[in-house]
């Protein structure tokens, strides 16, 4: 076997706050833990080149700064000792093969998608200097620098054991539940798609179409009476339920016969305005994303705990 495969490490691109020093295992195998030594070193070679981030600052920055908040609206950075530096990985097993050497770090990276925090690993580095590169959306970490340095993803112990068992059912779905497994990789498909933009909102719903929606037989039975009424009956299940609460109490079935207009209006070229009275409830276009890809994921998270009632709703 080639020195380059005998261990190595997929680099987490996001800049977390971590509550824990101690490795956890995240997939069968593979350990999300703080970067060491020369592991670093070999990052901040790769993040110098690293394509997407703001010119005006390092790459490396927001590992190596905090934000220290001041007044209300104003703060400063600080350099974080390097014992405090945010680059942390997710290990690969000794001996990894050829051919499964990056497939932990990709089930870990698509299991998350469904989780709060979403990782993203753009290379797998190994012994002896081998990396594997991919095209990740992690570029778009990047883009809002003053966010990512203000504001990091907390990621806790907690976190990994969803990523965990996310893995662990994605894993368990039998043939008869393809159609959900199918579900998880078109909602994977949809992580290089900007956010705000229509085409991730057409995405979006194409997930949830394709679990809960069957052939409209007429008016009764159109695609926004099948999601309305499924969301509902789905949404009392959901082990977190949906927060409706940002709609100014408008009821479930009101708030998404909204979303479905919007659906409509980007799919035929029509101009969607928050705005008109028609689509208020929906606040503006973050707003109205933000609660439908937390529906999205809710609804292939119960697919994959009750995978035969979802498809079975489907039918309906």
């Amino acid at each position: 076997m080639s020195r380059d495969l005998r261990t190595g490490f997929g680099f987490v691109l996001n800049v977390l706050d971590v509550s824990f020093d101690v490795p956890i295992e995240i997939v069968p195998g593979h350990c999300f833990r703080r970067a060491r030594g020369d592991e670093i070193r070999r990052i901040r070679s790769f993040l110098a080149d690293f394509g997407g981030a703001e010119a005006r600052i390092g790459r490396t920055f927001p590992y190596e700064h905090r934000f220290v908040q001041e007044t209300e609206t104003a703060g400063s950075f600080e350099v974080m000792p390097p014992e405090q530096w945010r680059y942390y990985v997710i290990e690969l097993p000794p001996e990894p093969t050829f051919d499964t050497a990056n497939a932990g770090v990709l089930a870990a990276v698509r299991a998350s998608r469904l989780c709060d925090v979403e990782l993203e690993c753009p290379a797998v580095f190994f012994e002896g200097g081998g990396i594997s590169y991919y095209s990740p959306p992690g570029v778009d970490v990047f883009r809002n620098v003053d966010v990512m340095l203000t504001r990091p993803s907390t990621f806790t112990p907690e976190s990994a054991r969803d990523v965990f068992e996310v893995n662990r059912e994605v894993t368990a779905l039998s043939h008869a539940h393809q159609d959900v497994a199918r579900a998880v990789d078109m909602f994977e498909a949809l992580s290089p798609v900007p956010r705000r933009n229509g085409l991730y909102t057409l995405g979006l719903f194409s997930v949830l179409e394709a679990l809960l929606t069957h052939d409209a037989k007429g008016a009764y039975d159109s695609l926004t009476h099948q999601i309305r009424t499924k969301m509902v009956l789905l949404g009392r299940r959901f082990a977190k339920p949906l927060d409706y609460v940002i709609f100014g109490g408008a009821d479930a079935a009101s708030v998404w016969s909204k979303l479905y207009h919007v659906r409509s209006c980007i799919a035929h070229g029509g101009r969607v305005d928050f705005g008109a009275a028609k689509l208020q409830i929906l606040k503006c276009e973050r707003a109205a994303e933000e609660f439908l890809l937390n529906a999205t994921k809710a609804v292939l998270r119960h697919a994959l705990r009750e995978p035969d009632l979802v498809l079975d709703l489907r039918a309906c």
